[in-house]
């Protein structure tokens, strides 16, 4: 069954039509909105987009993933729909993306002393000492931080990535150069990486465009991390020989991503394949611990993967296995309401019929103010569990 969600959200967002993306089936439409910046001293103009089942209170976290140029709109799309794709066939779990427009790309990726009037600094202040900080505070995002930035915001995200190693898992730097007057990214990582402890996996992906050969800054950086050799630092430079400047973010982004988020992947399908006897909340809490210790926090499984897990042992004809999974999926998403249903369809299977008509008197009970569903879905459910409770002895 198709999910639909409409959450509304307790601040006060102002509409940047212009920018707007469309939902999908598994993001909602886009917010945009402004922050009051101090460290920019700036009204900031960002957009926010959260997954369909998002949930402020679930007890895991959402990886972030920080957008710059948010007023690039093809550009961002493409970003943006690279995402939306991987969370679509589960190569990634859902996460809060934010975007950045930038009216003053020249100072906002540059810093002293080779730019006068440079505000790369006041930048990375507005994003750890505002942005994420509220993003943390009010959509459950955690320590679990991804920037994307291009040309001169490649440029930025491969300094970002020195200046704030242990504070991020991952960037990607899409056509970015590494020196500026003064300024020598290259030689600034490798002596942050022989400095610095890594306690969680770091992800840096850097992306040059035209001929490889001939960029001088890639080759450097490329030499450079070749020669070191850091606990949980992924490095890898990904080269296109046709790719033109415009062409970097679409071709490396869906890439890179699925490259920093195979470890959750590889795990969440160890689950189908190795758990064939049950998969309980404790098996839940190791799975999230492991995500804590290589990415930094505690990422969970969003309902795709739940609800499969627990189909998986329905079909298997493991109803209390499948019951189990499916109480652990209710708890992080109590909005769902297919569960009760799937849990009631366990419990008819095993001739538990006050189970049954328990869960699904549950179901309509959290259907009558539920806004996950569309009123098409809602109809279909309450058809399902209607025949549900037409139970013969």
């Amino acid at each position: 069954m198709k999910r639909a969600i409409s959450y509304f959200l307790l601040f006060i967002f102002y509409p940047l039509s212009l920018l707007a993306q469309t939902k999908s089936d598994y993001y909602n439409a886009p917010i945009d909105t402004i922050l009051a910046s101090k460290s920019l001293n700036k009204k900031e103009e960002i957009t926010i987009i959260l997954p369909r089942a998002y949930r402020k209170d679930k007890s895991t976290k959402y990886p972030v993933i920080i957008v710059f140029d948010r007023q690039n709109r093809k550009e961002f799309r493409e970003i943006y729909e690279s995402i939306n794709y991987l969370v679509s066939f589960d190569g990634m779990p859902e996460s809060i993306i934010i975007a950045i427009k930038s009216d003053n790309r020249l100072l906002e990726t540059s810093f002293l002393p080779s730019k006068e009037n440079a505000q790369g600094e006041q930048m990375i202040g507005f994003l750890y000492d505002e942005l994420i900080p509220w993003a943390e505070a009010n959509f459950n995002t955690g320590k679990s931080r991804i920037f994307i930035g291009h040309s001169r915001f490649g440029y930025f995200s491969s300094y970002l990535l020195q200046n704030k190693l242990t504070e991020l898992t991952g960037v990607i730097s899409c056509s970015p150069w590494f020196s500026e007057l003064n300024i020598n990214i290259v030689d600034s990582l490798k002596e942050k990486l022989q400095k610095k402890h890594l306690t969680h996996e770091v992800y840096y992906r850097f992306v040059p465009d035209y001929s490889v050969s001939g960029n001088k800054d890639y080759l450097l950086m490329k030499s450079s991390l070749s020669n070191e050799s850091v606990k949980n630092f992924n490095w890898k430079g990904i080269e296109y020989e046709y790719a033109n400047h415009l062409l970097t973010p679409g071709l490396s982004v869906m890439p890179s991503l699925l490259d920093i988020f195979g470890y959750w992947n590889t795990e969440q399908m160890n689950i189908f394949i190795n758990d064939t006897v049950s998969f309980t909340a404790n098996d839940y809490e190791v799975f999230v611990d492991k995500m804590r210790d290589h990415y930094g926090d505690k990422l969970g499984l969003g309902i795709n993967q739940l609800n499969g897990i627990g189909f998986t042992f329905y079909n298997n004809k493991k109803y209390e296995a499948a019951i189990e999974t499916w109480k652990i999926l209710l708890n992080e998403f109590p909005m769902f309401a297919q569960g009760y249903v799937n849990i009631a369809n366990a419990y008819k299977k095993e001739g538990k019929n006050a189970e049954v008509i328990k869960n699904c008197k549950e179901a309509m009970s959290q259907l009558k103010t539920n806004t996950f569903y569309s009123s098409e879905e809602k109809e279909e459910l309450v058809q399902e569990i209607k025949d549900l409770q037409n139970i013969k002895d």
